[in-house]
This record gives structure tokens, C-alpha cells and sequence, in this order.
């Protein structure tokens, strides 16, 4: 006996006929929607919530990050495991959340947390080949980030988390129509600004949006919320640079291959695109960044490289 569509799949279905037959209707403004059926986006399991909690608070000390990784063992375990990596080079065996917090800092573990919290909220949709790469790219973003920081200042870890965040809206989308959306991606053949087009057509709202409100309810700070409503948005600024650099993350992450769409094939890593992306940045920074991008390119390799591996097995 096949299984009841939700109402929301049954608008996606809908729209996706209209779509194929040259139909003129449209989904209704996403606003609307977000209003009309209460966000229409899944409730946010209360561990990750907890996890992505650590990152709304400014002042969260050691004990407060060590207690709410502690409160669920299965997390915690995740964590240790992850602390005791090579990737972090740390030496000797981490066999505490408290010592973990300690060694790695709060910065570090909190984007540690998030990281772990996001696969939870994804769950068994990381079996599909679309959400698989839909959390590569996201890894790579933060990474790119990450290394963006290191090489131009601010904080690495921050950076790692805002880059982290930035389609905290896909993977919102992805839990609320698990079947539809990753099917949508393995057929898209457009990409950016473009996709979040189609996403609007189909979904009535884009993952920009749907990120925004994520962002919101989890009560982020507002640089995580600009960063997941905007990343796509070439004219938009923040108070700091924040947003700037991880939309230049997001697009460098692309020209490094990790897409949320199959590529048709084998891409050349396009200098001349390359260029045009680093055009965001500051000449100075954009100085930096192109003259060390071979060592970007292989560290942020490593770095996604490292984080699967933290939870394979």
C-alpha cells in the first residue's frame, strides 16, 4: 500500500505537472506560505537544537559547552571522537567532553557541535546520493571559509560555522520533503541564483528563505542569519565581512567541484571564474587569496576529507 503524500508533496507534485505541461500557474509568495501553513518546515529535534543553541549564546563558557555536549552520551561520544581525530593534532588520548572543550576551545567546539547537530537533523537522508552532496558542499564551504580567515584574519572557527550555516535552509528543505528535493536536485541543470528560482516555482520558497527562518527560530545571531539568507545575494552587506567572504566561500567551494547538483562532467577548475569570484574581496585580500589558492584548494581537500571520516564507521 503506498504511502500517504504529505500535503506539502502533493503541491510539489502539483507544481512540477504544471511546470511540464507549460502551465502558467505559480506558488504562491513564500511569505504567504511561511504564514499560512506555520513555516511548513519540520520541527528541529530538541539535540539539535541544543547543539545549534551553543552557537546563540556570546558568552557560553567552557562548563556550559562541556554540560550540554554531555547531557546526551551518544553526542558526546561523537564528540571524543572527533576531538581525538589526527586532524586536530592533538596528542595523547581526549577521554572528556570537559578536557575536549579544554584543548580545542570554546570557539572550536561549538562548530564541532553544530557540525554534528546538522547530520542529526539530516538523518538517514544522508543515504541519498543528492544529500550527500548537498553536506559535502557544505563542508567544503565551511572549510573554505575557515581558510579564508586563516589567510586574510578573524576567527577561523567562526568562519568555519558561519560557512557551516550558510544552506542551513537545503538542509531544512531536505528534511520537509525528503523524497522531492533531492530528487529535484539530481535533475536541476542550473545552478545559484537560477536554482533558487526553480526552488521557489516548486516549493514556494527558496532554501535562502527557508534558511532565514531556520536561523530565526534557532534564535542565531544575526551574522548566521544574513549569512543564511543572503549568501546569494551579490549586493547584500553586512556590518561585518562576514557575509561577503562566505558567499565568496560558497562559490569558491563550487569551483572546487563540491556541487549540490551532478555535474555533467568533469569540470576545469576555470581561473578566469576563479577571478570573477575573488572580485567580492578587497584588492589586498583578493591579492592573497588568488596568490595561495593551490594550498586553499589541497587544505580544504584534507579538512573535508577529515570531517567524513570523523563519522564514518
Amino acid at each position: 500500500m503506498p504511502i500517504p503524500l504529505t500535503e506539502a508533496e502533493v503541491e510539489i507534485n502539483a507544481h512540477a505537472t504544471d511546470l511540464a505541461a507549460g502551465s502558467s500557474r505559480v506558488a504562491p509568495p513564500a511569505k504567504t506560505r511561511l504564514l499560512r501553513r506555520n513555516c511548513e518546515l519540520p520541527p528541529i529535534p530538541s539535540v539539535a537544537v541544543n547543539l545549534l543553541g551553543l552557537l546563540a549564546k556570546d558568552d557560553v563558557g567552557l562548563g556550559d559547552v562541556a554540560d550540554t555536549i554531555s547531557a546526551d552520551a551518544t553526542i558526546a561520544a561523537e564528540v571524543l571522537r572527533a576531538a581525538n581525530t589526527a586532524y586536530y593534532g592533538i596528542r595523547g588520548e581526549v577521554t572528556s567532553v570537559r578536557h575536549a572543550t579544554t584543548l580545542l576551545g570554546v570557539a572550536r567546539i561549538r562548530a564541532l557541535a553544530a557540525t554534528i547537530g546538522l547530520r542529526r537533523y539530516l538523518g538517514q537522508a544522508l543515504r541519498l546520493p543528492a544529500v550527500q552532496r548537498c553536506w559535502r558542499h557544505n563542508i567544503a564551504c565551511a572549510a573554505t571559509a575557515e581558510q579564508v580567515a586563516l589567510r586574510l584574519g578573524g576567527s577561523p572557527a567562526d568562519a568555519y560555522t558561519a560557512g557551516l550555516l550558510h544552506d542551513i535552509g537545503r538542509m531544512a528543505l531536505i528534511v520537509a520533503h525528503p523524497k522531492q528535493y533531492p530528487a529535484f536536485l539530481d535533475a536541476a541543470d542550473t545552478r545559484g541564483v537560477h536554482l533558487l528560482h526553480l526552488e521557489r516555482t516548486l516549493l514556494g520558497m527558496d532554501h535562502c528563505e527557508a534558511g532565514e527562518w531556520f536561523a530565526q527560530q534557532l534564535l542565531l545571531p544575526q551574522v548566521f542569519q544574513d549569512v543564511a539568507a543572503h549568501h546569494h545575494n551579490p549586493d547584500a552587506v553586512g556590518p561585518t565581512d562576514m557575509l561577503t567572504r562566505v558567499s565568496v566561500a560558497c562559490q569558491l567551494a563550487e569551483w572546487m567541484g563540491y556541487w549540490v547538483t551532478p555535474l555533467p562532467e568533469p569540470a576545469d577548475q576555470d581561473p578566469a571564474q576563479l577571478d570573477r569570484v575573488a572580485q567580492a574581496l578587497p584588492l589586498s585580500h583578493r591579492v592573497t587569496l588568488l596568490s595561495e589558492i593551490a594550498d586553499l584548494v589541497a587544505d580544504v581537500g584534507e579538512q573535508v576529507r577529515a570531517t567524513e571520516s570523523m563519522f564514518e564507521g
